[in-house]
């Protein structure tokens, strides 16, 4: 699939490094990097992970031309199944009452993202960046990112939010936190030549298990606007789906938290058809991508301790008298020499 160009329009845990096991090998080391070999030993090394297909039912409809409530109540079904290896953790959510959840997540998409889902225009970057919304609101919320890179391809990042305008702004406008928090997404970001935010759905009402209300959410609109890997888009919508704009997103939302579901999608990028997607994959493979070492923060109870030694180190009441004294007698012999020293 090839990005989609831009002609007069002007267009906002990702997977986590550290979720990727293999070491980091620089290529400026005092061995060469042995491209066949080392392709040969990664392939081994992620023969466990290769990408396998969830046990769901088939897709029965047309989900291409679903409109926003069918392709929901999919989700909804799948995820409620006892079959899904999502159920153990959202199957007692979704399988509520389907007249409270259904409406509750009908209500926090904006009526304008449905109504261009139904108008089938999700592809079209000029219609799609027209959107807009409240990029200031400090809610939660889930955002579209339109990263357009200098030869005018376009890639879509679908992303969820506690606090919008910090996610944006203080995140993703954040070079150094761009460069602290490797992600596919940031790789692209940082080779383009434009971009646009544009908000999708925002929860405004207070509810329980807000955390498992946004997975849905972003999963939704990850469907609803194609952006996932194919095999993942077919897993859930079934095959012969129309393509869409190149995504920056390689895990499900709804697998937010799982490492091994993350590993698997990592996998996606190897055979990816977006060339940047696969430098991306191997760049991660290779190394040459470092993110910022996490550092835990000590327990506020050692912090204490630890201000409460260095505070007596450093009022040490001997070694300032000590110091002192030597630094007097040294004053004093000096002034000595120069008064008495030559007459």
């Amino acid at each position: 699939m090839m990005g989609h160009s831009m002609s007069d329009e002007s267009p906002p845990e990702d997977i986590s490094p550290e979720l990727l096991s293999s070491p980091p090998v620089a290529d400026d080391e005092g061995f060469p990097w042995d491209e066949e070999l080392s392709e040969l030993v990664l392939d081994l090394e992620a023969a466990t992970l290769e990408p396998t297909i969830s046990a769901m039912p088939p897709s029965a409809n047309d989900f291409d031309n679903a409109t926003p409530r069918e392709v929901l109540e999919r989700v909804l079904s799948l995820i409620s199944a006892p079959s899904s290896r999502h159920y153990e953790r959202y199957g007692e959510f979704a399988a509520k009452d389907v007249g409270e959840v259904s409406p509750l997540l009908m209500g926090c998409l904006r009526p304008e993202v449905a109504a261009l889902v139904e108008s089938h225009n999700t592809s079209s970057v000029t219609q799609v960046a027209s959107l807009g919304g409240d990029l200031q609101y400090r809610g939660r919320a889930i955002y579209l990112h339109i990263v357009t890179l200098p030869n005018g391809e376009n890639w879509y990042y679908i992303g969820q939010a506690w606090n919008l305008y910090h996610r944006i702004y203080n995140q993703h406008r954040n070079f150094r936190y761009r460069r602290d928090h490797v992600s596919l997404h940031n790789y692209v970001v940082d080779r383009s030549g434009k971009d646009m935010f544009v908000v999708l759905a925002t929860l405004t009402k207070p509810v329980e298990k807000s955390d498992l209300v946004l997975n849905v959410l972003e999963t939704w609109c990850c469907l609803l606007f194609r952006s996932l890997p194919k095999a993942t888009l077919e897993e859930w919508l079934g095959t012969g789906l129309e393509e869409g704009i190149p995504s920056l997103n390689i895990a499900l939302p709804l697998d937010t938290g799982d490492e091994m579901a993350s590993k698997t999608a990592f996998e996606l990028l190897k055979h990816s058809e977006e060339e940047l997607a696969r430098e991306y994959y191997w760049d991660m493979k290779k190394g040459r991508l470092r993110p910022k070492p996490t550092v835990a923060p000590l327990p506020k109870a050692i912090m204490r301790s630890v201000q409460v030694v260095q505070g007596k180190q450093a009022v040490d009441f001997g070694s300032m008298a000590v110091g002192g004294m030597i630094g007097f007698c040294v004053a004093a012999l000096f002034f000595w020499r120069r008064a008495f020293g030559k007459r």
